[in-house]
């Protein structure tokens, strides 16, 4: 940009003016080069500036996600699980209870003491789990998404939709 400001005669602040409005591409157009070589050089700064400021962008945003992260994993480190965390943990997705905290209730717990998922979403993705299990064992296989594959295809084969 100061190289461009010296060919085209601009003053220092003009020059750090054309590469912040270039740099961030707001590009109002009230500064541009004039001269041929003021252009060519444009030619190289304006994508070389671009890409600078994105970069930039991209590590501030890095910072950013990474101290979240690290604050919520601090978080995570302070919840403490108490024997009444555990009997009521116990049979929550499962519904039996046997004493025991399976992985899947523990997810879940952290999940909903986290604020990051509600039961609203977990009885969703349950809804959908016992659609796609179609022998209903509680397990999914190959052959379970075959036969959903199936019965979805009869049932799209048999809409009213079908005929058209």
């Amino acid at each position: 940009a100061f190289i461009i400001a010296y060919l085209e005669g601009w003053p220092w602040y003009d020059a750090f003016y054309y590469t912040v409005i270039t740099a961030t591409t707001v590009g109002l157009g009230d500064l541009s080069p004039t001269s041929e070589w003021g252009e060519a050089c444009a030619i190289l700064f304006i994508p070389l500036a671009v890409a600078a400021m994105a970069h930039i962008l991209d590590e501030c945003t890095t910072f950013v996600m990474r101290r979240r992260r690290e604050k919520r994993s601090k978080k995570l480190e302070t919840i403490k699980m108490t024997e009444e965390d555990i009997h009521a943990l116990d049979g929550n997705v499962t519904g039996k209870k046997n004493g025991e905290v399976g992985i899947l209730e523990y997810v879940e717990f952290m999940l909903k003491a986290m604020n990051k998922a509600d039961d609203h979403l977990f009885k969703e993705l349950h809804k959908q789990f016992k659609k796609l299990d179609a022998n209903t064992d509680g397990v999914l296989t190959k052959k379970d998404i075959e036969r959903r594959v199936e019965i979805g295809l009869q049932e799209l084969m048999n809409s009213p939709t079908a005929d058209m």
